[in-house]
């Protein structure tokens, strides 16, 4: 067996392991599931790590196994804080083909310009230009970069025989966006009309920090902070909004939509916002319905790449006579006396020819589709399609 893993010997990965306070299944989930590798989008070729000395690692694939064909640092975060019992994992989330976020996994955001990442040694460095002189043969940039409320002085020297670098490295935006010292990682992180970046960033606290006073139910929630950074007129970058949303249960999936109007989350219990610094958040006081005969699914469906399979419970006396399908190459109606209890256009063509249906302790029906690759879905009363028809 070959061990197809590449070895980065010095450039270890920042492993963080969570702390005696952080037990519980959150957890354990958000540590252990944790992807120290980060692709590029925009550059598929390059992936990405966090060293424990916090410097960005980039490798290129190579086409042999466990062989990088190339190694080299990029970037360093700004070192805001130090180590301690109760951080996340660095990570980084790739926002448009000359924006990155990263976090130290201790509690800062940082907002930063890589210029174009296709094909450079490194990310080219920026600064705001303040002066220029010349010192002999060499053009002395002194340049300032504002980073959360501390100042940073760089000064470079590039030769007065070659252009001045057009493009250089900056920080747009480094602050503590979860409140002071709250760590988090980050989820995933898009971009709007080049003047909007949107990111998802995940903390695991216990229910006292969520605002629920509820005396049962789990201690730990998930608290999705979904956080918008806009620019300025003055090309500054600022806090639009910040969004928390809330859940106890497991979070298998979260992403921002293309247009970064809402969010996806999968998970096996609900999601409710718990503050949003725009909107008024609406408490849902409504209580769920008791389950009754009459609020049980008139049919349930299962569907494969060429079948779709209905099932109708119908009274236990119900016999062949008392029910009628009609199933047309783009119809389907299934009647039981004088009640339809399924009718309307079908999504694709249906191979009638194929349709058939049983009666077993009063159900099925089972419609097979004409052309195999495409899921079929079927209009309920003509106006409710079940399922997602695709090519």
């Amino acid at each position: 067996m070959s061990n197809d893993t590449p070895f980065f010997n010095d450039q270890r990965v920042d492993h963080v392991l969570p702390s005696d306070d952080q037990y519980s299944f959150l957890h354990v989930k958000a540590f252990g599931l944790h992807n120290h590798l980060s692709a590029d989008p925009w550059s598929t070729e390059y992936i990405y790590f966090i060293d424990k000395k916090w410097k960005i690692q980039r490798y290129i694939h190579s086409q042999t196994p466990s062989r990088v064909e190339e190694l080299r640092e990029v970037w360093e975060l700004p070192s805001h804080h130090e180590r301690r019992p109760g951080h996340y994992n660095p990570s980084m989330s790739f926002s448009s083909p000359e924006l990155v976020v990263l976090t130290d996994g201790a509690g800062t955001l940082h907002l930063v310009n890589t210029g174009p990442r296709a094909g450079t040694a490194a990310w080219e460095p920026v600064h705001t230009l303040q002066k220029c002189h010349t010192d002999g043969a060499h053009l002395v940039l002194n340049t300032t970069t504002r980073v959360g409320c501390q100042l940073w002085r760089v000064e470079t020297a590039t030769p007065v025989k070659g252009s001045v670098p057009s493009r250089y490295q900056q920080v747009l935006f480094s602050e503590e966006v979860c409140g002071k010292e709250t760590p988090f990682t980050i989820l995933h992180s898009r971009t709007v009309d080049h003047e909007e970046v949107h990111c998802l960033l995940l903390h695991i606290d216990d229910r006292s920090a969520a605002g629920d006073s509820k005396e049962t139910g789990p201690v730990f929630l998930n608290m999705v902070e979904w956080v918008t950074l806009v620019q300025g007129d003055s090309s500054t970058w600022s806090v639009r909004s910040v969004r928390r949303l809330c859940g106890p249960g497991n979070l298998d999936y979260t992403a921002l939509e293309d247009t970064c109007s809402s969010v996806y989350i999968a998970s096996d219990k609900p999601f409710h916002y718990t503050m949003d610094s725009e909107n008024t958040i609406i408490e849902d006081k409504t209580e769920p319905l008791p389950i009754t005969d009459a609020s049980k699914p008139e049919y349930i469906w299962q569907q494969t790449s060429e079948d779709v399979t209905v099932w109708f419970q119908l009274p236990a006396m119900s016999i062949k006579s008392d029910i009628n399908i009609v199933s047309d190459p783009n119809t389907l109606e299934v009647q039981w006396h004088d009640s339809i209890l399924l009718g309307g256009s079908t999504c694709h063509r249906v191979d009638s020819t194929l349709t058939t249906w049983t009666l077993d302790a009063g159900k099925e029906g089972n419609p097979r589709q004409e052309e195999a690759g495409r899921v079929l879905g079927i209009a309920s009363r003509g106006a409710t399609c079940l399922g997602k028809c695709y090519e």
